[in-house]
């Protein structure tokens, strides 16, 4: 069985899915009897760049490249943390329901 890898690369909006892989897939395994994997490079980049720890990264390099900042920014980072903290955590309870 000839085997072939679809990769989906980043730039594409993070809202909806990308479908075009996911139909080639199925019709590659189903007609043509290939072993399929699809790797979506668009949603490693997305789930990198909105996780915290690449999102805490982002704002102690801007504390440190700065001497002082307005309490908007403070506030605006605080927020943008919290915002990185939600994204994990949601992404942590589609993980679980994957595995479930």
């Amino acid at each position: 069985m000839p085997k072939t890898l679809l990769v989906f690369p980043p730039g594409w909006s993070p809202v909806g899915p990308y479908l075009a892989l996911p139909v080639l897939k199925s019709y590659l395994q189903e007609v043509e009897q290939y072993k399929v994997d699809i790797v979506d490079l668009n949603v490693e980049l997305y789930d990198d760049l909105l996780s915290f720890r690449h999102v805490e990264e982002c704002c102690k390099r801007y504390r440190e490249s700065k001497d002082s900042f307005s309490s908007n920014v403070q506030l605006t980072i605080e927020l943008i943390q919290k915002s990185a903290l939600n994204v994990d955590e949601a992404k942590r309870y589609f993980q679980i329901e994957e595995i479930l």
